[in-house]
């Protein structure tokens, strides 16, 4: 796959993190790989771009010209504001596997649906495992096929070349085509046990 290069800079360590997020720059940290921690800081209208695009393995070029294969970490964000106060990458060996979580993109329309049926996405997104290289930006899912009152699970996902998904997610449901909530509300009292005569004189004997 091509990877999204990513210019960062060292951390200017003279300036406070909340002086630099005023800049509209983020702080970060660069670590793993065998190597130092390295304090780095990137710009928020680049990262938050970067992000948008949906992208989880970047090569990062520092200032000085050294480049990284990193795996985005993790993300700090205010917790009201929802805006990014620091980031943190992992630096990837080309050669050893990764585990990333990337987006899942539904496709095709749901024969239910044609049907009256309501389709509902329960996970939109999966962790893989694979070389770097491997890693894609999404995986799809078709759900033409998908019935109402059925569901298409992780194990119905073809997975990319290269790249494993999780035993323990095989059964995590992924899309559902549900019975729209008043015909499914008539269906359970249609399918309701009827009440015999007989039934309402015996309650009556015992209310006596």
């Amino acid at each position: 796959m091509a990877y999204e290069l990513l210019d960062v800079e060292k951390r200017d360590t003279i300036k406070s993190s909340y002086k630099l997020r005023n800049e509209g720059i983020i702080p970060g940290i660069l670590f793993g790989g065998g190597k130092e921690s390295v304090e780095i800081q990137v710009s928020e209208r680049i990262l938050v771009k970067c992000l948008r695009k949906g992208h989880k393995v970047f090569e990062i070029k520092v200032a000085d010209g050294e480049k990284y294969l990193i795996n985005l970490g993790e993300i700090q964000r205010h917790p009201v504001k929802r805006n990014i106060l620091h980031a943190s990458f992992h630096t990837l060996n080309q050669n050893e596997e990764t585990k990333v979580t990337i987006p899942i993109i539904i496709t095709g329309e749901a024969e239910g649906i044609k049907k009256g049926g309501i389709l509902i996405q329960q996970l939109s997104s999966i962790e893989v495992t694979g070389l770097p290289k491997d890693i894609p930006e999404s995986v799809t899912l078709d759900v033409s096929d998908l019935q109402v009152g059925h569901g298409k699970f992780i194990k119905d996902i073809t997975p990319p070349t290269g790249i494993k998904f999780h035993k323990e997610d095989l059964e995590r449901a992924v899309a559902t085509c549900n019975q729209p909530k008043a015909e499914a509300e008539v269906a359970s009292t249609t399918t309701s046990a009827p009440v015999l005569e007989g039934d309402i004189a015996d309650a009556t004997e015992k209310n006596e």
